[in-house]
């Protein structure tokens, strides 16, 4: 991996994040692809606090696999860490992601290939919006339906990944097409 790449991947992911409702202009002015292949390609890789929230790392399978072993969970201000994986994600990295279950902190991984595009502004995907709680209920009630009852969206969908779904999370999307106009579906997280 070059800088370039680096610097896209980074770019992307402030795009999820600017979309998921987190400030990210900072950390868009204070890095430049130089400083961030100091701080993610060093042979002791370090993250990125985006917001106070979120933290970003950049690992191979080894560097995951130690971090797994000597990172103090309860010691971590950011409730959601974005991992972004430079070799190809195995069962094993997921069965390692466990760790993280027991502290309460939300992991979500990603291969870099998975965020060297942003896929929300491709022309063929649809609009999605994470649905508010409060209007959960109405939307249920007009279909006559339970979250269960509507169609279902995995959590491993690129845009259920791109929006940080979680299960019974309900999706609105956005269809636009030339013949019927525009017209909104619904589904649910799972």
């Amino acid at each position: 991996m070059n800088e370039t790449q680096l610097y896209q991947s980074f770019t992307v992911i402030m795009e999820i994040l600017d979309a998921r409702g987190y400030n990210t202009s900072v950390a868009r002015e204070s890095c430049t692809p130089l400083e961030l292949s100091k701080i993610f390609l060093s042979s002791v890789p370090s993250s990125i606090l985006i917001d106070n929230a979120v933290r970003i790392f950049y690992f191979n399978h080894s560097q995951y696999k130690k971090h797994l072993k000597v990172f103090k969970f309860e010691e971590e201000e950011a409730p959601i860490h974005l991992v972004v994986l430079l070799e190809k994600i195995n069962h094993t990295i997921l069965k390692g992601n466990n760790a993280y279950k027991n502290f309460k902190i939300k992991c979500q991984i990603f291969h870099i290939s998975e965020v060297m595009v942003n896929i929300s502004k491709h022309h063929l995907v649809p609009k999605h919006d994470v649905l508010p709680k409060k209007d959960e209920q109405t939307i249920l009630t007009q279909y006559m339906a339970t979250k269960v009852q509507l169609p279902w969206i995995l959590k491993t969908d690129p845009m259920a990944k791109f929006l940080g779904l979680e299960s019974g999370q309900i999706v609105k999307i956005t269809h636009t097409s030339l013949t019927n106009g525009e017209y909104i579906s619904y589904r649910t997280c799972v």
